[in-house]
């Protein structure tokens, strides 16, 4: 077996190695007592510490997750919801509406596709529970301009299928 190399002191990823702890039982390598930037102490193994397996506790682990996940923290809001249907609208061949929308030519903006942010700084908050998006202009995409909040009635008078009946006199 190959001289132990003190790690007291050194540093790997956000763990500093305070003193050498118990050996580990299922792998024989020493273990070292390490301490987080956060503070939080661990038992780890010199092979975690040197070969990166091993950069962090738990916690900062799942600070680091927790932030990814929330780029602009409205993941679970009616807007986000209604940009999430607009790409599966004009990007999915198996959406069952396919016909009224990637059938028809209609796409998303590539600014809006590509920045949920750049979407919600043009249409903002629904105006009620009740409102929900909507083109102005049927035919048109999904672009600046080009988009309201509307009510179920109002996006009725709007399709592009409405059936008209003419009477004879």
């Amino acid at each position: 077996m190959p001289p132990l190399i003190d790690l007291t002191g050194k540093t790997f990823g956000k763990w500093t190695v305070l003193k050498r702890s118990k050996q580990d039982t299922k792998s024989g390598h020493p273990k070292w007592l390490c301490q987080c930037v956060c503070g939080t102490k661990q038992h780890v193994t010199g092979n975690d510490l040197r070969l990166s397996a091993s950069t962090k506790c738990q916690k900062c682990k799942g600070e680091l997750i927790g932030n990814r996940s929330r780029t602009h923290g409205m993941s679970k809001t009616k807007v986000h919801a209604a940009w999430c249907e607009i790409i599966r609208r004009v990007e999915n061949p198996n959406f069952i509406k396919t016909k009224h929308y990637m059938g028809r030519g209609i796409t998303m903006c590539p600014q809006w596709r590509g920045s949920f942010e750049a979407f919600y700084t043009e249409v903002g908050d629904p105006p009620s529970p009740k409102h929900s998006i909507d083109r102005i202009n049927n035919d048109g995409n999904y672009e600046p301009g080009n988009v309201r909040w509307a009510t179920q009635k109002e996006q009725i008078h709007n399709r592009s299928h409405k059936l008209k009946i003419r009477l004879s006199k």
